[in-house]
């Protein structure tokens, strides 16, 4: 039984992805069905008649089916895996002594996405650091690439709000037509909510009339033999304070997070130097807060040869003897001068045009990030993880309170 579901959840989370894939295909196939008409129309497709255009078009529709579903493949494991988690948290689920332990899989998905989103933002800043410093024609598109933290972070939270109830909402559909097909039973609730005792249907006219004629011998026996009230379910403690505080702590745990990764994560320093036959040297000082990486110089429209030094209190450290630029506005011509085991410090980075008319240099030098700063963005993930379990089973909680669960 366990096998089975957790193959039912691993099939609901991959059916729930392919799912979503049919949309865009079902909206280009309806494009493509106008677009034929109109080329039928118009004459585009010659003597070709109707059918055997369509034929010919559906045919090539289905040959790269196969190929667009492969390419989703760690998108649909990756959703299994959690779908297997989902499943298994569906047999555990009646040990919760909560009213809304029916979602305790939204939980787990909200912490699932949250984290995943939030860990990869961080993470992936170091990668558009490093393609502004690789790509020296984004050296004046920077502030489109590198958004501020504060707008990544809101979008991000908007696309875990709306990616978690996606996920969990496809999941459970998909998951009770798999249970259907595989023949799973659903768990045995291990808590049930007393039910008031029900009298005999063949009593009941009986229990009346006695009650009737009790009432008439002595009207002040109503308050005294009135039958006690049924207990309901018992009243579940309050967890309130408890994830107020969690919130308040995660929250905490954020903020040090992300202000720790602001001063080890990655960094660029990037601007630029003339060297022309009136001013053959120029120098930029670079200073690195944490450990350089790399520098990469460029030109465009300069003509020439460049010799370029990297200099630690006058001392070579690193040299490039000639760089050609490359005489050609459209093209761009570039050099990489690699910093990996330099330590963080003030250094030089001198330029000496050796023939030609020289040009503009453009530099852009990198540093900070590495493991500790990967390490950093999975702990923030984590940690963004927690803080939205926490939100969402608060959340469920008041909803509980209001009786949106029942009793």
């Amino acid at each position: 039984m366990m096998a089975r579901r957790m193959i039912a959840g691993f099939l609901a989370g991959a059916s729930g992805l392919a799912g979503l894939l049919l949309l865009p295909i079902l909206l280009l196939v309806g494009s493509g069905f106008l677009s034929l008409i109109r080329e039928l129309a118009i004459g585009q497709q010659g003597d070709v008649g109707f059918w055997s255009a369509l034929a010919t078009s559906i045919v090539r529709s289905l040959r790269s089916l196969p190929g667009y579903f492969w390419s989703a493949r760690w998108g649909m494991v990756a959703l299994g895996l959690l779908g297997i988690l989902l499943a298994l948290l569906e047999s555990w689920k009646p040990h919760i002594q909560r009213r809304w332990r029916d979602q305790v899989g939204l939980v787990v998905t909200a912490a699932t996405v949250s984290g995943l989103i939030f860990g990869g933002i961080y993470a992936y800043r170091a990668v558009l650091y490093r393609l502004v410093a690789d790509r020296p024609e984004l050296s004046n598109q920077q502030e489109v690439v590198l958004t501020s933290t504060g707008a990544q972070l809101a979008l991000g939270a908007l696309t875990a709000l709306a990616l978690t109830y996606l996920i969990w909402a496809s999941w459970r559909f998909w998951y009770e037509r798999w249970s259907t097909v595989l023949r799973l039973s659903q768990p045995a609730t291990s808590v049930a909510a007393p039910t008031r005792p029900q009298a005999a249907a063949t009593d009941d006219w009986r229990t009346y009339q006695q009650r009737m004629a009790q009432l008439r011998r002595d009207p002040q026996s109503q308050v005294e033999s009135a039958p006690a009230p049924v207990a309901n379910q018992p009243a579940q403690p309050g967890i309130g304070p408890h994830i107020l505080a969690g919130l308040v702590l995660t929250s905490v745990l954020l903020y040090f997070l992300a202000r720790t990764y602001d001063d080890i994560g990655p960094g660029l320093l990037n601007a630029g130097m003339w060297v022309t036959a009136d001013q053959r040297a120029n120098a930029a000082p670079l200073s690195f807060p944490r450990e350089p990486a790399r520098i990469v110089v460029s030109n465009t429209g300069g003509s020439g040869t460049v010799g370029l030094r990297l200099t630690e209190q006058g001392e070579t450290v690193r040299e490039v003897g000639a760089m050609r630029l490359p005489g050609n506005p459209r093209t761009y011509a570039a050099e990489e001068i690699q910093l990996d085991d330099l330590p963080a410090g003030e250094y030089t980075l001198e330029a000496t045009l050796q023939d030609g008319d020289g040009g503009l240099l453009n530099y852009a030098a990198l540093y900070g990030g590495g493991l500790p700063g990967r390490l950093l963005a999975a702990a923030l993930g984590l940690a963004a993880g927690m803080w939205a379990a926490l939100a969402t089973i608060g959340m469920l909680e008041i909803l509980a309170g209001r009786g949106y669960f029942g009793r």
